[in-house]
């Protein structure tokens, strides 16, 4: 118990590291092997059978588990905002931060339905193909049958507040490969965007350039440097490329529809 706890104290600092310096995959590769040691520990503790011998041990075993579980959850929570949102409303763990000790023991386990259910592949291959022959669909509606194309509300979309910037300076962030400081004028405003796209663009190619943010998202730190919204960007493999307007004449500030 000790070693997983830990292992949980030194996750948090681990993923924050690895983000701030853009290696997301990274570091859910870190949340995930937490969790499979988890696993782990519950199959050598075996508290199901543990219990018929040594309560408070059991009982040791079940909060070590919630707790790492708990905490992983939270790690998770900004990509995957709904899963683990199940898994701390069933553990009663609220608001809690993430470090070690916050859920409170004796806490009754809350009804939550599957987090991943089974898939029932001979039932999947009985259903009717979703595109049949002789009834052509339009290309949006075959990519959300193949479940490609997820759809939202326009109340949902009209929330997103895009406007055009003007991207005054433009630098390197020291100590990193991918990351780009700008300062970029919307508007009568001023602000300061960190984005990860200096292993494709040099600093002079963006000074001047007309870029679409996403003005109303909230600020984020990353490498201690405040991003005040978040700019747009197509990617293809290794490719990438700025939303970049045509006519700059338009200018910064202008409403992006």
């Amino acid at each position: 118990e000790n070693a997983i706890k830990s292992q949980a104290e030194a996750l948090g600092p681990r993923v924050d590291e690895l983000i701030n310096h853009m290696r997301v995959n990274e570091a859910l590769e870190e949340i995930l092997q937490f969790i499979r040691s988890i696993n782990r520990y519950m199959e050598s503790q075996a508290p199901w059978k543990l219990v018929k011998t040594d309560l408070s041990a059991a009982g040791r075993v079940l909060y070590t588990a919630a707790e790492a579980l708990c905490i992983s959850a939270l790690l998770l929570e900004p990509v995957m905002p709904n899963r683990t949102r199940m898994v701390l409303d069933s553990l009663g763990a609220g608001d809690r931060d993430r470090h070690w000790g916050g859920l409170v023991p004796g806490g009754r386990i809350q009804p939550h339905p599957h987090l991943f259910p089974r898939i029932d592949i001979q039932a999947q291959s009985k259903k009717k193909p979703s595109l049949e022959v002789g009834k052509p669909k339009s290309k949006e509606e075959a990519l959300s049958k193949e479940g490609i194309l997820d759809t939202i509300s326009l109340d949902t979309f009209q929330k997103v507040d895009l406007r055009t910037a003007e991207v005054l300076l433009a630098e390197r962030v020291e100590g990193t490969d991918r990351l780009m400081r700008m300062e970029v004028q919307v508007g009568t405003e001023k602000r300061q965007i960190v984005a990860g796209i200096a292993h494709r663009y040099q600093p002079d190619e963006l000074v001047g350039k007309i870029i679409v943010i996403v003005a109303n998202l909230q600020p984020a730190t990353i490498r201690g440097l405040e991003s005040q919204g978040m700019l747009l960007a197509a990617s293809k493999g290794k490719q990438l490329s700025l939303v970049i307007l045509d006519r700059e004449r338009v200018g910064s500030g202008a409403t992006v529809f």
